[in-house]
């Protein structure tokens, strides 16, 4: 197998406690040829400090950037200006990856030229605990999608956000293709992964590659927040589809995401309850 180079992204802000975690899972990797840089956006606690102390023990063994506080947005996009690799990954700070995630990604797309991003399945970290529920039982209908091979998913994606960043992995070229992530929206991910499957076959491993870290930040305390940045994207792509669809479709797309919407909230909740449980004692933030 070819071993083409890998970017990897680490945006990182004020997770002092998960930090160290996040990048150790990145030199873990059984795949080796990787590219690896951490931006600091303006951290107020220690997690420049201990990103500088990782840099020293690993003899300068990744780029570190430590910027003011510009966003997440602005972060990604300075990331891939940045980029040198033919794959591009994002793993947030908060989140850690599997020691095979970018190898056996690789290697998939490697068989798949027409594939623009391979993203999996993973597991939810509740603070400091690791479970082994997996994010399809929060999204079952990515047990609908077929494993494995490059398929068009842009009209499932339109009605739910069915990827999760930190499992992805990208063609470098593809994303620069579409362009940067848009900084006048909030939900820069799922915009991204739409302009994306509108354009290129999209791959999913039905196998956990990753660990999805839940605290109050990230999952449980965002409820409108999300849903405001998901109807604006939204918004941005039913402005775009109408020259080539009619009213009639687009109301329907919106219609069957409001409805899943809807399911999925409730999902969450029992998703939360069942974590909880499963984690009990656990160590709060």
């Amino acid at each position: 197998m070819n071993h083409p180079l890998v970017t990897v992204i680490i945006p990182a802000y004020n997770h002092e406690a998960y930090i160290s975690e996040c990048i150790e899972s990145v030199f873990n990797q059984t795949y080796k040829n990787i590219q690896l840089i951490v931006i600091n956006d303006g951290s107020t606690d220690n997690t420049k400090q201990l990103i500088q102390k990782i840099l020293d023990q690993k003899n300068d063994a990744f780029s570190f950037i430590s910027k003011k506080n510009e966003g997440l947005i602005k972060t990604l996009n300075l990331g891939i200006s940045l980029a040198q690799g033919t794959y591009f990954c994002i793993l947030a700070s908060d989140d850690f990856w599997m020691p095979n995630k970018i190898e056996k990604q690789v290697a998939v797309m490697e068989k798949n030229p027409d594939a623009g991003v391979v993203f999996s399945d993973t597991y939810f970290c509740y603070g400091m605990k690791k479970t082994e529920v997996k994010y399809s039982k929060y999204k079952p209908r990515l047990l609908k999608i077929k494993q494995g091979v490059p398929v068009n998913l842009y009209n499932r994606l339109i009605v739910e956000n069915l990827v999760i960043s930190t499992t992805v992995l990208i063609r470098l070229d593809v994303l620069k293709s579409v362009g940067n992530f848009d900084d006048t929206l909030t939900y820069e991910d799922y915009d991204m992964w739409l302009r994306i499957s509108k354009k290129y076959n999209i791959i999913y491993l039905n196998e956990p590659m990753a660990y999805y870290r839940i605290h109050a930040a990230n999952f449980s305390k965002q409820n409108l927040k999300m849903l405001k940045g998901a109807t604006r994207t939204l918004e941005k792509q039913y402005s775009l589809l109408k020259s080539d669809h009619n009213l009639f479709y687009i109301f329907s797309k919106r219609i069957t995401f409001y409805l899943i919407l809807a399911a999925t909230k409730i999902k969450k909740r029992k998703i939360i309850r069942l974590i909880k449980k499963i984690t009990k004692p656990q160590i709060q933030k």
